[in-house]
């Protein structure tokens, strides 16, 4: 029985409505240079204490940095060549469209050269070719950053950078942000102590008084790479965005100690309010459009969950209802989500969820979002959630474990599965795509469980991400989005 639902019968209980204000995009971002000037005040204070106090561990972090820098270093050689054809397939994809706008126009001038040909032709007359340029586009990227893409976290951020890198050869107007809730700082200058309800008015212009609100999360976003950046910057947060991922690598835990000692706080893990960063990101993109002359803008959102929740607060919290509506202000749009029998609302971070990421296609964007799907396989419940619909039902047992069977076929093969559109609204394309790990047969041919290290196996798993078909088809469809090129749906299978 609900807190409070006392003896209410269903026709007593209330419709609720609320509002989802603007978020004051420059409140909830945090800048790169302030993400590189902590984390380089953090590294150098922890090296400082390191070598004054203890000498062993201060080894320790040299090697885990040398042999961070020599990865990292890897990667990038490896990835070089796909980048180039990425590059390559881009310029032809965009060609190919600008060649599809040329039209020739009659100019009203005769052409002397068809003037024999009055009598039986009444196209005589010099022609112009008219070019129809293309929308420039730019994308904007929104990266779950909650604790449990921990697991995820390295194939994830290996794919940011290739798409940082191939924007940035394709000089592609950009912006990744790992979204989660606000973290503090190292250095004191950056410090600050605001209190929730203050926050809340920086963020939302609120004033928060715990009555019957949506307990909104203190959002931040971490603009961890930009278009805006120099070559230095660039270069610095690459360094830093890979030391993270040494902080969370299991294999050698002294270099895991060490790296995370040197990682800001600024970039550690928490919740996932996914609904109030797309709230920021709403405020933002028409700021991102303006500074770029960007007429398009790609939306891309990957996340690994479902929102944080955004529950009601005080006393009625737990009031039965019939319905929340809730209403976006900067637009005055509204979504409706109905509760079921006992008056519960159970869908409503996800259905806000797409229903931000509507508001943001009504911006002249297009929306693509991924999930990140199990390991091993698809299960049931991803499959409810994200592919199954009323076209693909099933009569018989036998028939739902075929179909069960053939989706993980297609899932454990191309490591992705194309989602319905009924289930994913507000997105352009949705995709789950699966965290792949290495297989033996990926793995060098004279790496094997007697004389392995975990270094060998390491390197041999990092080059064969390359290779991996869900990172060409990630790195794929967002080509074909920026070259103004129309995608074509997949197939959804059942």
């Amino acid at each position: 029985v609900m807190q409070g639902a006392g003896n209410l019968k269903y026709e007593d209980f209330p419709r609720l409505s609320l509002p989802l204000p603007k978020c004051n995009s420059e409140e909830a971002i945090i800048p790169f240079s302030m993400i590189i000037e902590d984390s380089e005040y953090c590294h150098a204070s922890y090296v400082y204490s390191m070598e004054k106090n203890n000498v062993s561990y201060a080894e320790t972090l040299r090697r885990a940095i040398a042999n961070q820098e020599k990865t990292l270093e890897q990667y990038r050689q490896e990835s070089k060549g796909m980048v180039k054809e990425l590059v390559a397939q881009f310029e032809r994809r965009k060609a190919a469209e600008e060649i599809r706008r040329e039209r020739h126009k009659p100019s009203g001038e005769i052409n002397p050269d068809r003037l024999h040909q009055f009598k039986t032709h009444d196209d005589i007359f010099l022609r112009n070719l008219v070019r129809h340029e293309g929308k420039k586009h730019g994308m904007v990227m929104l990266i779950d950053w909650s604790g449990s893409m921990d697991v995820c976290l390295d194939g994830v951020v290996r794919q940011v950078l290739l798409l940082t890198w191939f924007c940035r050869k394709a000089k592609i107007p950009y912006e990744v942000f790992f979204y989660t809730e606000r973290s503090g700082f190292s250095k004191p200058e950056l410090r600050t102590n605001t209190a929730y309800p203050e926050r809340m008015k920086e963020l939302f212009n609120i004033d928060y008084k715990g009555k019957d609100d949506l307990a909104f999360s203190d959002v931040s976003l971490r603009q961890v790479f930009s278009s805006r950046m120099s070559d230095e910057e660039f270069a610095k947060m690459e360094r830093i965005v890979w030391n993270v991922l040494g902080a969370h690598d299991r294999n050698d835990r002294d270099f895991q100690y060490v790296l995370g000692g040197i990682t800001s706080p600024v970039m550690s893990l928490h919740g996932t309010p996914s609904c109030e960063a797309m709230m920021a990101i709403h405020d933002y993109i028409p700021k991102f459009r303006e500074a770029t002359g960007s007429q398009i803008v790609d939306f891309i959102f990957l996340t690994d969950g479902e929102p944080s929740g955004l529950c009601r607060d005080g006393n009625r919290a737990y009031i039965p209802l019939k319905s929340i509506r809730v209403q976006h202000m900067p637009t005055g749009r509204s979504l409706t989500v109905h509760a079921d029998k006992r008056g519960g609302v159970h869908s409503l971070n996800k259905e806000v969820q797409y229903f931000l990421a509507d508001e943001i296609r009504k911006l002249g964007c297009v929306t693509v979002g991924f999930s990140i799907g199990g390991m091993s396989g698809i299960s049931q419940h991803f499959l409810n959630q994200f592919v199954l619909t009323s076209k693909n039902a099933v009569k018989t047992i036998q028939e739902a474990n075929d179909q069960f069977a053939n989706f993980n076929a297609f899932y454990k093969k191309e490591n992705f599965l194309p989602c319905a559109p009924e289930l994913t609204p507000g997105f352009d394309e949705y995709y789950l795509v699966r965290p792949v790990k290495p297989t033996a047969t990926e793995l060098d041919a004279n790496i094997n469980s007697t004389n392995a290290t975990l270094t060998k196996i390491r390197n041999s798993f990092l080059k064969s991400l390359t290779q991996r078909k869900c990172s060409r088809v990630f790195l794929s469809r967002f080509i074909d989005l920026i070259s103004g090129r129309k995608v074509q749906k997949f197939k959804i299978m059942g």
